[in-house]
């Protein structure tokens, strides 16, 4: 009985030993392939070596280039947000600008001033300030873009044509002071107010070491 139970048994192992050789082939066969793919995989590691190098390398750079990206970024919008604040405080007003670089977004809030040393409530909208105010704190912004900007010359077009007297003056010589400071820019402005009160302003810039007799030009369309 015993006897059998093992012959019975051997046949059944033999009969998968079969189907197995029949499926996967046999010892020989299985040895050639496994000696084939182990020599595809050390030429495999070898390209992967060869290409991980180059790859850290890149990589690295690419993290040190994305810190210094972000660290200018930092530093511009410091100085951008500054010159903002600046150019708004040379009429007692004062200016923020707010960046979200994961929004992709930029929010503008002014604090206009009322006169006698009150300051006016801080304004997000744009639209809710006066022509004038709107003009001015736009000039604001702008200067303080171009400040950090690159550019052979700047124009601007009707930049005064809604603010008043006092307004006007102010950002007219904000504006030349910008054109003396930064002399390899050349500055085309167009307005169709009157220009008396540049001679004025040309007489405050005339100790600026860049400044010249040809600094300003004046071109009067015939009326």
């Amino acid at each position: 009985m015993e006897k059998k139970r093992k012959e019975k048994l051997l046949k059944k192992m033999r009969s998968s030993i079969q189907q197995m050789v029949k499926e996967c082939g046999s010892l020989e066969e299985l040895e050639l392939a496994f000696f084939k793919k182990e020599k595809e995989f050390e030429n495999e590691q070898k390209i992967f070596t060869r290409i991980k190098v180059p790859y850290d390398m890149i990589r690295e750079s690419l993290e040190h280039r994305w810190m210094k990206f972000e660290s200018m970024r930092r530093n511009l919008q410091k100085i951008t947000q500054n010159t903002f604040n600046m150019n708004m405080g040379k009429r007692g007003h004062a200016g923020q600008l707010k960046f979200s670089h994961k929004e992709e977004t930029l929010t503008i809030s002014v604090r206009m001033n009322q006169g006698d040393g009150k300051a006016g409530r801080k304004v997000k909208d744009m639209k809710s300030l006066s022509g004038g105010e709107r003009s001015l704190s736009t000039l604001a912004f702008i200067l303080a873009l171009g400040t950090e900007c690159e550019s052979p010359f700047r124009a601007a077009d009707e930049f005064d044509v809604f603010m008043d007297a006092v307004n006007r003056k102010v950002s007219l010589r904000t504006l030349l002071n910008f054109a003396v400071d930064n002399p390899k820019q050349q500055m085309i402005l167009l307005t169709p107010q009157d220009l008396s009160e540049v001679e004025e302003i040309r007489e405050e810039i005339k100790g600026h070491q860049d400044y010249h007799e040809k600094f300003i030009k004046l071109i009067r369309m015939p009326r």
